[in-house]
Formats: C-alpha cells, sequence, structure tokens
C-alpha cells in the first residue's frame, strides 16, 4: 500500500475507533466490564488518540520509512481493527484488535514526550 494511502487509513481507522468507543453501545457493554478491562479501555483511549494526533500533526516524508518499515504489520492491524469495528461484539475483542496497532506505532512513531520503561525484577536467589 502506498505510505500516504496508508497514513491515511490509520488516521481514519484510529478515529473510528475512538468514535465507536464514545457511543452508548459501547457504555453498555463496559458495564459488562471488569476492572482490568475499564483499565485497558482508558489507557488503549489515551494512548490512541495520542498516536493518532501524532500521525495528523507529522509530515508524512518524516514518517515514510517507519510507515514502510512496519507496513505488514499495520495493513494487517488496521484490517483486523475494521472487522471487529464493524461487528463491535465485545470489550475485549475491541482491545486486542487496537493493542497490536497501538504497539506498532507507539514503536514507530512515538508521540512526543513518549518514553519506554524496562522494569527488571531481580529475585534473590538466598534468603
Amino acid at each position: 500500500m502506498d505510505p500516504a494511502q496508508l497514513h491515511t487509513d490509520i488516521i481514519k481507522t484510529l478515529g473510528n475507533a475512538l468514535v465507536k468507543m464514545s457511543t452508548p453501545q459501547w457504555n453498555d457493554m463496559m458495564q459488562n466490564a471488569t476492572a482490568t478491562q475499564r483499565r485497558r479501555v482508558s489507557q488503549l483511549m489515551l494512548q490512541t488518540e495520542e498516536v493518532r494526533l501524532t500521525l495528523v500533526n507529522a509530515r508524512l516524508s518524516e514518517i515514510v520509512n517507519e510507515l514502510r518499515e512496519n507496513e505488514d504489520g499495520l495493513n494487517d492491524g488496521i484490517d483486523r481493527l475494521k472487522t471487529v469495528l464493524s461487528r463491535f461484539s465485545s470489550v475485549e475483542t475491541v482491545l486486542n484488535a487496537i493493542s497490536p496497532v497501538i504497539s506498532i506505532l507507539v514503536r514507530a512513531v512515538p508521540p512526543p514526550g513518549v518514553t519506554f520503561e524496562v522494569t527488571f525484577r531481580y529475585y534473590a536467589s538466598r534468603l
């Protein structure tokens, strides 16, 4: 897919996801969501908006290489997200569809001010 078309498709699909996640139908589904799902939803909605705004404000020439490098994963993720949004059957399916797309985009085109933290846990072998 042409990088310009991919760029446009991603922005449009992420925007559609945010709109769907603001509907009365979504609110009804959220009533049955677990506390963990609600936290994931709030985090993903924020991340989705940050990534979408980053893409809207980015010049295509600045991110074309990143889009090309991640084209297959982004195309697959966006296609799956579109399918899930058209069915809109559960909170978990939406979360599972949007998470991979956001994960790729945050690595490829990180929003300004986003940092990655790596947490290491050390378990003592001696007590």
